[in-house]
């Protein structure tokens, strides 16, 4: 009879198992990962220019789109690789510095640019009030953990606005998820090109002595390719909508789960739930790609240059009259510990 109730914790402490297993996989596989992903972009932009674009039906106008297309699927993706997604101890704010690869602001307007200091509330642009979160400690890592920022497995600190850690990159949070969203968002793109463009000479490649292949890469490169870029550019599509739905949501990935339970819990009360980062969808993907008034011109889009966020992590804009989530409690808050005592039993 005492076999019965350990079970489900035996269960459960079988699953936090392979959970820690699968996050020390993922940190020690992952720079074979994005080396594989490296090879494999790499590969495809070579088959592309040597086989699809010699042969463009109007190469002035598709071959620029073509090589800005490259440059940015291939700039923002060494972005979100090395663009560290910060930290609440390495004090860098935003993370904005100088050079060649970070675009330029539009012109600073005092009464609309975000300033920080020790006050409560500073006005930013649009008019959004950027209200300061709290601060309260991690109980993994025991580290100051700001409002919005999430302990991550598999760094084993806290990310500021931690969104997820990705395999074949790095931890997204605050100062590289613009570069992450942006990579996905030209890789689709360049699939996409890839797929229209390059149908006509996937079946001279399958028929192997076809006299229409005239490259001196391998046909069946160019077969395995192609299929790549169509499985992998509907797969990214279909990550891309949905993480510009939590953009324009106001969410990250981890906050999308925790919502989804407040929600629950203000609904059992008879409340609403109301997200107080939520100002509106069109409002919340300006403010994520930072293209305010005191931030950058819509170009940075088309660019792979380095931008700032707008919050340094500490400070958020808030919907107004909101200075914290309506419908929930102080005790209602998730957290990121792991209930390692109730898996491992008694």
């Amino acid at each position: 009879m005492g076999l019965i109730p350990r079970l489900p914790r035996f269960v459960f402490a079988c699953f936090k198992s392979v959970e820690r297993a699968a996050d020390r996989l993922t940190g020690a596989v992952g720079p074979v990962f994005v080396a594989l992903a490296w090879f494999l972009i790499s590969v495809g932009i070579v088959y592309f220019f040597d086989v699809v674009a010699p042969k463009l039906s109007w190469p002035l106008l598709q071959l620029p789109v073509c090589i800005l297309c490259a440059a940015n699927m291939l700039g923002h993706y060494y972005l979100a690789c090395t663009v560290r997604p910060g930290t609440p101890d390495d004090m860098k704010g935003t993370g904005e510095e100088t050079g060649w690869m970070w675009a330029r602001r539009r012109k600073h307007s005092p009464d609309l640019g975000v300033a920080w200091n020790d006050s409560r509330s500073r006005v930013g642009d649009w008019g959004t009030t950027m209200e300061r979160g709290k601060i309260g400690r991690c109980k993994r890592c025991f580290k100051q953990k700001p409002e919005r920022a999430h302990h991550c497995k598999v760094c084993k600190t806290c990310i500021l606005k931690f969104d997820h850690h990705c395999p074949v990159s790095i931890a997204v949070g605050l100062r590289n998820e613009r570069h992450f969203v942006l990579f996905m968002a030209w890789f689709v793109i360049s699939c996409s090109c890839f797929v229209m463009l390059g149908y006509e000479y996937l079946w001279p490649a399958i028929a192997y002595q076809s006299d229409d292949w005239h490259s001196r890469l391998p046909p069946t490169g160019y077969v395995l390719i192609y299929i790549l870029a169509l499985a992998l550019g509907f797969a990214v599509s279909v990550m891309l909508f949905w993480h510009l739905y939590l953009v324009s949501s106001a969410e990250s990935t981890v906050e999308n789960y925790d919502f989804a339970r407040y929600r629950e819990v203000a609904k059992a009360r008879g409340t609403e739930f109301v997200n107080s980062y939520d100002l509106g969808r069109m409002k919340n993907l300006m403010l994520f790609f930072n293209l305010g008034p005191s931030g950058y011109s819509l170009y940075t889009l088309l660019l792979p240059l380095r931008c700032a966020p707008l919050s340094d992590g500490i400070s958020w804009p808030r919907r107004p009259g909101y200075p914290k989530h309506h419908g929930i409690g102080e005790g209602d808050e998730m957290t990121d510990v792991e209930d390692d005592e109730a898996g491992d039993g008694e």
